[in-house]
């Protein structure tokens, strides 16, 4: 944790901000991503650990360092395969070293447990790999659980018959629903990569823009198949970038600043110290976190498309 907040401020952090304004900015962003920084330490989740590898990895490959960027996405990606999302923008921004890396490094990877149980266990295990994660991550019991805040588990409760929470809107065929959602996600997956206003003044697209490197941590947690409430620690790097804008313009964008704690709202009520009197499951059935999640998703667009300084 403490090297994703020093390595987030690297990444995020100008000379404009005083130490007084970083340290504000850290406990801001780690006070609204609070709930779920508890749920990994209570359920024991990796996701500190994978979040940590990407952005290492982009800071890395942010000083064109594309062999340490390569090794460290590799290994986050192995841990879990959300990482992928931050490929095509990789590959957008031309970064092409930093991509042959990553899959080299999950080469190497794969084939590091041959050395211990020998190179036929170790082929069956990796092909086994896919339909594993098919299996566990893509099936409709996991994807209908009202614990489950991602976009697709959305898509399941209110357009599909799955849902058995009386929410259901439509009755979606399966082939419908994922085709639906697939759109979805290349929608916001396109957004999020979209140029901004800052690229106006650029002689170069290459740079990695913080704004859409938030949004791409955002990404991989609304995308994951398996949303759990510890994937929404991804929400960090986000609220940084945030909450660095407000203090540079002194919080004169009341717009973006709503929004941020619109999103603290939806959050909350998914709380049992907060919703103790309410039916908590209700707010998580209506996908509250994911709501929450698409805020500040908007006001990391408001700040990227905001006519005038250069915020990356």
């Amino acid at each position: 944790i403490i090297l994703f907040m020093y390595f987030s401020g690297k990444l995020s952090f100008t000379e404009k901000l005083t130490a007084r304004q970083r340290d504000w900015i850290y406990f801001l962003a780690l006070f609204f991503t609070t709930r779920f920084y508890l749920h990994n330490f209570d359920e024991g989740q990796v996701n500190f650990l994978m979040m940590t590898a990407i952005l290492l990895g982009l800071y890395a490959e942010k000083q064109n360092k594309s062999i340490l960027a390569g090794i460290l996405f590799g290994f986050s990606i192995l841990v879990k395969y959300m990482g992928v999302v931050f490929i095509p923008y990789l590959l957008i921004k031309r970064r092409f070293k930093a991509v042959l890396f990553i899959v080299l490094a999950l080469i190497a990877y794969g084939l590091i447990p041959a050395l211990f149980w020998g190179w036929e266990r170790n082929l069956f295990l990796q092909g086994q790999y896919l339909p594993f994660v098919c299996k566990t991550s893509l099936d409709m019991s996991s994807l209908s659980d009202y614990a489950n805040q991602s976009l697709m588990a959305m898509a399941v409760r209110f357009f599909s018959s799955h849902g058995n929470y009386g929410i259901n809107l439509v009755n979606l065929k399966d082939y419908q629903l994922g085709f639906l959602t697939g759109c979805l996600y290349v929608f916001i997956y396109l957004i999020a990569i979209y140029p901004g206003e800052s690229y106006k003044s650029r002689e170069t697209n290459r740079q990695l823009d913080k704004i859409d490197l938030a949004l791409l941590f955002i990404c991989a947690a609304l995308f994951n198949p398996n949303a759990w409430m510890h994937a929404f620690i991804f929400l960090t790097f986000g609220y940084m970038v945030i909450f660095d804008y407000l203090f540079r313009i002194s919080f004169r964008d009341k717009f973006v600043l709503t929004l941020a704690i619109i999103s603290f709202i939806f959050h909350s009520f998914t709380t049992s110290a907060i919703t103790q009197f309410w039916n908590r499951d209700f707010f998580e059935i209506f996908s509250f976190v994911a709501v929450g999640a698409l805020f500040v998703f908007m006001a990391l667009l408001k700040i990227k498309y905001s006519p005038g300084e250069d915020y990356s």
